[in-house]
């Protein structure tokens, strides 16, 4: 059938949804059996739809939001691009991790990340291009963008590649900015400082920066580039808490370094993302739990954010000889949803999973959990023993509506790595539903009297994050009771202030992503060398 004709098909499906006032995904699908039959063709895709509902100029946000794919993209607030670094060797040596030709360590060729940086030969600037018109495409809003460069540890890298990375993920978040500069060089050519510089203010703003590093190879001057790359957020290797396992697993880490690592990510206002990985060689069901809960008891750890990544064997990796030798027995499908359970039981209010499972091709696991949809079994498994998780994901409001009574700020404190913590959120209470929560931080300098060794931190507190929930609102629009857009973030930082001149502190500082620079300027912060503050 020729492209006009399902044009118009989709465009009669899109007049009789709005006409039947389809709301639900089940009256979505019922429609699209009803037309697919009608028509003998397949069932109508949501970019067929959108593009459809575009052309007739309608306006239904409950339909919209329905015909959106995969619109969980946005429904945490902002929409996520992923790009990848290329191949270059790695300071680790672990026996776990593939070794592919051409590709970054720990990756594999087939994995759907992975797949999409070899189309774009690894340029970052192609990567990021290709991933926003590809957002674009299905419906999702690009202004506010969380990025996200994975490919191992990346300040191994040479500092030039760092930094060039770097500008060119930025100047393909500016690809539609337009116009030269003075020396008539494009989007494309801008530095670093330029590009970060039109991103304040371009159609798609980087709210966040994450990149990925080792425990060892976090120190002062590192963090210091980081910030001056953009970075908000670290994605940290940890995977045990056992100096045992890390030998055997050939890590050349310790656990000494995780402490060391995570104080200072967290003193220089960086959110954390933690990797833990059950069953490593020479650990077992019993230890992973204990070690998962010393995660978080620990107050010298207590992660931010959480990506459980359970070991499996893999093609190019030296754990595959002691696989096949029967030094390593991975744990069952039934083990492994019994103890991700158990996890989930555990992890606190402040804390966020973001990952059960890596996205690994059944086809390259030689030995361990082949469960693509693992996180959905845990669930189903923690439905049938009447068990909650608690975390930030699980609670988040989602597309969910609440009515403002049940809206309540919670304040929950605990200690972290010699400092003090505040998680600081608004709740639905009667549904126990997150709509926004804030991260303030007491560095652990005000403790013992040290000077920050960052010193435009000294004297302050920082706001580590800030987030506010909801279907994705553009910047400065309005959606009815959707939550980013109700004055929640403004209300988060007012008590951040009140926090912050109760314990004596005399400036709030906030790592603010390049492209909420702005935001925060209207609110009356002001920009320092690294971060942004406001005098209480």
């Amino acid at each position: 059938m020729k492209k006009l004709q399902i044009h118009d098909i989709a465009r009669d499906f899109v007049k009789q949804a709005l006409k039947k006032g389809v709301s639900t995904r089940r009256d979505l699908q019922l429609l699209k059996n009803k037309f697919s039959v009608k028509y003998g063709i397949s069932h109508l895709s949501s970019i067929e739809l959108l593009k459809a509902y575009e052309d007739l100029d309608l306006v239904d946000s409950v339909f919209e939001k329905l015909i959106r794919k995969r619109g969980v993209r946005s429904l945490s607030g902002i929409a996520s691009v992923t790009v990848m670094t290329k191949d270059y060797p790695c300071p680790g040596k672990c026996i776990f991790c593939p070794t592919e030709k051409d590709m970054p360590k720990s990756y594999l060729s087939n994995e759907p990340a992975v797949m999409r940086a070899i189309l774009n030969d690894f340029d970052p600037y192609r990567q990021t291009v290709s991933r926003l018109k590809g957002l674009m495409k299905t419906g999702h809003p690009t202004d506010k963008i969380e990025l996200i460069i994975s490919g191992g540890t990346f300040n191994f890298y040479p500092p030039r590649y760092q930094t060039d990375f770097v500008r060119g993920v930025f100047n393909g978040l500016n690809f539609d900015a337009g116009g030269v500069d003075k020396r008539g060089r494009g989007s494309r050519q801008r530095s670093l400082v330029e590009a970060q510089h039109v991103n304040e203010s371009a159609k798609h703003r980087c709210v966040g920066l994450s990149l990925e590093t080792r425990p060892d190879y976090v120190n002062e001057s590192e963090l210091v580039r980081f910030r001056k790359l953009g970075c908000t957020k670290v994605e940290i290797g940890v995977q045990c808490l056992d100096d045992e396992i890390y030998k055997m697993n050939k890590r050349g880490h310790t656990v000494s370094d995780v402490r060391k690592a995570m104080g200072l990510l967290k003193d220089a206002g960086f959110k954390i993302n933690v990797h833990f990985m059950p069953n490593m060689y020479g650990s077992s069901l019993k230890k992973d739990l204990s070690m998962f809960k010393e995660l978080f008891d620990d107050s010298d750890f207590r992660p931010d954010w959480l990506k459980i990544y359970p070991c499996v064997v893999v093609p190019g990796s030296k754990l595959v000889k002691i696989f096949e030798e029967g030094g390593h027995v991975p744990y069952t499908d039934s083990e492994l949803i019994d103890l991700l359970v158990k996890f989930k039981e555990i992890v606190p209010e402040y804390c966020r999973i973001t990952r059960l499972y890596r996205d690994i091709p059944a086809e390259s696991i030689v030995g361990g959990s082949k469960i693509s949809n693992l996180r959905q079994y845990v669930q189903e498994e923690m439905g049938v023993r009447k068990k909650k998780c608690r975390c930030i994901r699980c609670r988040e409001i989602k597309d969910d509506e609440y009515r403002d009574e049940d809206v309540k700020l919670v304040v929950r404190e605990y200690d972290s790595s010699g400092g003090r913590e505040f998680f600081v959120a608004y709740e639905d209470v009667a549904n126990d539903r997150l709509i926004g929560y804030l991260r303030l931080r007491i560095p652990s300098q005000y403790f013992t009297g040290e000077k920050h060794w960052i010193g435009e931190l000294s004297g302050s507190s920082i706001i580590r994050e800030i987030h506010v929930f909801g279907q994705q609102i553009g910047l400065g629009g309005r959606d009815g009771a959707a939550g980013q857009h109700k004055g929640y973030g403004k209300k988060l930082i007012e008590e951040a202030a009140r926090l912050t001149k109760s314990v004596g502190v005399p400036k709030l500082a906030v790592i603010s992503g390049v492209g909420v620079r702005e935001y925060y300027r209207k609110l009356g912060f002001e920009d320092g060398g690294l971060y942004q503050f406001k005098k209480m």
